[in-house]
């Protein structure tokens, strides 16, 4: 399960991180810089900040019972998540943390620190559109500077993540670049596949190699390469793929966000119960955790998004 996780990982909030810094541009085109970063403050900064407070300290209940055996009640273990904080972005141990929406904290401070990169590219509009930026020299000097970057024991690095932002910044009208993912979009594709099940595999041993050595830097190496792949791989294969306009693509466009908010705590829930009262085998439970989870999701969203209060508290879209 541990492998199989990881060959997702490498490079999906990379790529989430660079979509966010095309889509940010994108915005700016109907839009002035003030109402964009008002628009930002709104649907991203208060989001995060007041989900952080009060959607997140949902799971603290429920982790503690699953790995503490805890017998308290739900308001006990709200201000036990208050009251301490965890060593960790997701609180596995019910303490105070910004589980997924770390993410939208990161994005946040991006978009305010990236206000002198977004001036400049907005001063002088399809500057960047035709240079031919991107080659296989580019991404070899990508993979070593995410690699400088990356360098460390944990995978949300917040330098790293913030290099795919200004790449989607930069990169979001350069048509070279599309050209050059979608004419390559195969191999990327396959070299991104081997590259992320040997990353994989290293992922689970780098755990007991020494940080300063030259086993552990070429593990992180194989780690940035895979990450770097995966986002080219992406970028030229949504062009192929991911370019339509069926009913499917756009509800799910539509609901994106609203799933990633919610999505965390109410699998924590939905696991809980199916850990603890389901007798089965773990395989089943894995099917079972994955199918009432998104379910569930998809219900909770459907209602909440409907709420005026969580439209604006947490910035649900309808």
């Amino acid at each position: 399960m541990t492998i199989v996780y990881n060959l997702a990982s490498p490079g999906l909030m990379a790529i989430l991180f660079f979509t966010a810094g095309v889509s940010s541009m994108l915005s700016l085109k109907k839009r002035t810089i003030r109402e964009f970063y008002q628009n930002r403050m709104q649907k991203i900064v208060i989001p995060g900040v007041i989900g952080v407070l009060f959607w997140v300290p949902i799971q603290s209940y429920f982790t503690m019972k699953n790995h503490f055996d805890y017998i308290g009640n739900f308001l006990s273990a709200w201000w036990y998540f208050y009251s301490h904080i965890s060593s960790n972005f997701y609180g596995y141990d019910g303490s105070f943390s910004p589980s997924q929406l770390w993410f939208l904290l990161y994005l946040g401070t991006y978009v305010i620190l990236s206000y002198p990169v977004i001036r400049r590219l907005l001063s002088k509009p399809g500057e960047l559109s035709n240079k031919e930026i991107v080659s296989w020299k580019s991404i070899l000097l990508l993979v070593i500077l995410n690699w400088i970057l990356s360098y460390g024991t944990t995978e949300e690095t917040y330098l790293a993540f913030g290099l795919f932002f200004l790449l989607g910044l930069l990169l979001y009208d350069n048509q070279p670049f599309y050209e050059f993912t979608r004419k390559c979009w195969k191999t990327f594709s396959v070299s991104a596949f081997f590259i992320n099940v040997i990353a994989s595999i290293t992922l689970v041993i780098i755990r007991d190699i020494e940080i300063w050595t030259v086993s552990y830097a070429i593990c992180r190496m194989i780690w940035s390469t895979a990450r770097v792949s995966v986002v080219l791989a992406a970028m030229g294969a949504g062009q192929i793929w991911m370019d339509g306009k069926g009913k499917l693509l756009k509800w799910l466009s539509n609901n994106s966000f609203n799933f990633y908010f919610l999505h965390m705590q109410l699998l924590i829930i939905v696991a809980y119960y199916v850990v603890t009262y389901l007798a089965v085998s773990t395989g089943v439970q894995w099917i079972a955790i994955l199918l009432a989870s998104s379910v569930l999701t998809i219900i909770v969203n459907e209602v909440m998004k409907r709420l005026p209060v969580f439209q604006w508290l947490y910035g649900l879209r309808r």
